[in-house]
């Protein structure tokens, strides 16, 4: 037909794997709950967003090197979203709850080309809320608290002994 076809050179950019981490989730659900896991900064922005979550093994790709943290939504209705509740209808709102570790704490540090595991049970993450339950998480949350405190502290005293 006499016509010619130019070549197109398109340049794509891609993320080199090994300058982000990964963070592995062991999620250990009881019966058919659903949940949506957001993975966070430090200042509580999202990052990341998993939904329609149950017993299972989840992971984040790509995560930016830095402290994060983990949000968790008790998805009732399964629409994907965290739902505030209606007064009229006498809903509750969906429960969203901060994961702790075994520690108490509540903000990780990843690094790069890291992998980074944590094993979730829900059960103990969304444990009834009774007037009890409610003491001994405060409870506990100081605890750790005052632990870092004093190991704080004790690392103070340390760098000064050998000042000496």
């Amino acid at each position: 037909m006499g016509y010619a076809n130019d070549s197109t050179v398109v340049e794509v950019a891609t993320y080199d794997p090994e300058k982000f981490a990964t963070v592995s989730l062991n999620v250990q659900a009881s019966g058919k709950n659903r949940y949506i896991l957001l993975l966070t900064d430090n200042s509580g922005k999202t990052l990341q967003e998993l939904k329609d979550v149950g017993t299972g093994k989840y992971r984040f790709n790509y995560v930016t090197p830095g402290d994060i943290r983990l949000r968790i939504i008790e998805d009732k209705n399964g629409d994907g979203k965290w739902n505030a509740g209606d007064v009229i209808a006498g809903l509750q709102p969906e429960r969203a709850e901060a994961y702790f570790n075994e520690r108490g704490e509540d903000l990780f540090t990843t690094k790069m080309n890291w992998d980074f595991e944590i094993n979730i049970d829900m059960n103990k993450v969304f444990v009834p809320l009774t007037m009890e339950n409610l003491v001994k998480m405060l409870d506990d949350k100081e605890e750790s608290r005052l632990q870092k405190l004093y190991e704080e502290w004790q690392k103070k005293q340390q760098s000064g002994k050998g000042k000496e």
